[in-house]
């Protein structure tokens, strides 16, 4: 019997054409950040007395953060500048007073040119003199935060109001009270941090870009961030900022670029230090390709 091997029919696989995406991206991580965020410290050394704020709590400007009891030193320093704008007060007084009898005797040549121009100095000088003093004390009471109708009546410092600098979250809160405070305006020490307040109305995701992929990256290209918190939700961003300089981190080989990203999306959930992943788009092409029937 005759075996003959029969060959199978040749085929082919049937593919359907359809268009779709080549995405071409960079995949990172990166934290958020807040780009406003303010230091606050008290311009009076002093012990803390209260407190009514905690971190986490939204403040406007202007609200009270703390309250101070200052140095006994700071109000005895308040009470000398306003002594000096009293001596000051009455120095003009006086000396405009003897301006006038000298003009008179000026004006009967009974006093020299000389005596006379000597008496206006002494006046000029003496406006000059009142002008700093008043100058001295008007940033004392602002350092002291006190208002006008307290200005007036010549308050002592028995307590100094810290307030909010700008509208925000409070994101950490430095002291307790009972504690004693230095003045932001010491220039060794730098003054006690009481509060750090961020404006949360705008987030960025800082990260860092490695060398290698820094020349495809420009301001202005889409970013998909993905929180590690919310990792089924994506949101929208853009590179807002590149650092003109890369920096080397210790033990690290890799020189790295400062890189800065606006969130577009911004939702309350999203809080500042959240851990991310960015996608950077380079490139979104539409082309034609090919799908098994």
């Amino acid at each position: 019997v005759a075996l003959k091997k029969e060959e199978p029919a040749e085929t082919f696989p049937v593919l359907a054409v359809k268009r779709g995406n080549l995405v071409d991206k960079l995949g990172d991580t990166g934290t958020i950040e807040l780009v406003r965020t303010v230091e606050v410290k008290s311009t009076i050394a002093g012990e803390v007395r209260k407190l009514p704020v905690e971190a986490g709590d939204a403040v406007v400007a202007g609200q009270l953060l703390a309250v101070i009891e200052p140095d006994p030193s700071q109000s005895l320093q308040l009470e000398q500048k306003r002594s000096a704008v009293e001596r000051g007060q009455l120095n003009v007084s006086e000396l405009s007073r003897d301006l006038e009898r000298q003009r008179a005797l000026f004006d009967r040549k009974m006093l020299s040119a000389s005596e006379f121009e000597a008496a206006q100095m002494r006046l000029t000088q003496s406006h000059n003199d009142l002008r700093l003093a008043r100058l001295e004390l008007d940033i004392l009471e602002t350092k002291a935060n006190l208002s006008q109708d307290e200005r007036l009546q010549k308050s002592q410092l028995d307590e100094i109001r810290v307030l909010a600098p700008i509208s925000g979250i409070v994101i950490r809160r430095g002291v307790e009270i009972g504690e004693v405070v230095a003045s932001g305006l010491n220039a060794f020490s730098g003054g006690t941090l009481l509060f750090e307040i961020g404006d949360p109305s705008q987030m960025i995701v800082r990260g860092d870009i490695a060398e290698i992929d820094i020349g495809k990256l420009s301001t202005g290209q889409q970013v998909d961030i993905i929180v590690d918190a919310y990792p089924d939700t994506t949101f929208a961003g853009r590179v807002r900022w590149i650092a003109p300089v890369g920096a080397q981190k210790p033990g690290s080989p890799i020189v790295t670029f400062d890189t800065e990203i606006n969130i577009i999306d911004l939702e309350p959930r999203l809080r500042q230090g959240m851990s991310c992943d960015i996608n950077i788009i380079f490139s979104d092409l539409n082309i034609f390709i090919f799908t098994k029937t």
